[in-house]
């Protein structure tokens, strides 16, 4: 989805900082959360919301509601190999 919004610089560099940005889906919704709440407001936007249910739609090929969060990542950190699998179950991300 990230390759889809490299046209985008603004929402590129906000949503490619997975130090302060992680999502998980959940049914039909894009749960974004981000780490403080200037960056919740900055990407529950208009200008952000938008190419980010186009995006999705693309990947996924359905709409999806995106939903954005103050989250605190302690609280729910993932392995990598955890994201790696997770990843991997939808079948449009390949790993060489």
């Amino acid at each position: 989805m990230l390759s889809l919004l490299e046209n985008d610089p603004a929402l590129y560099s906000v949503i490619g900082d997975s130090e302060k940005i992680w999502a998980e889906l959940e049914s039909d919704s894009i749960i974004i959360r981000a780490e403080d709440q200037f960056t919740v407001f900055q990407i529950g936007s208009d200008m952000f919301i938008k190419p980010l249910k186009e995006a999705a739609a693309k990947v996924l090929g359905r709409e999806m509601l995106i939903r954005v969060e103050l989250g605190d990542r302690s609280s729910k950190e993932e392995s990598k190999t955890e994201k790696l699998d997770r990843l991997s179950s939808f079948g449009v991300v390949k790993f060489e």
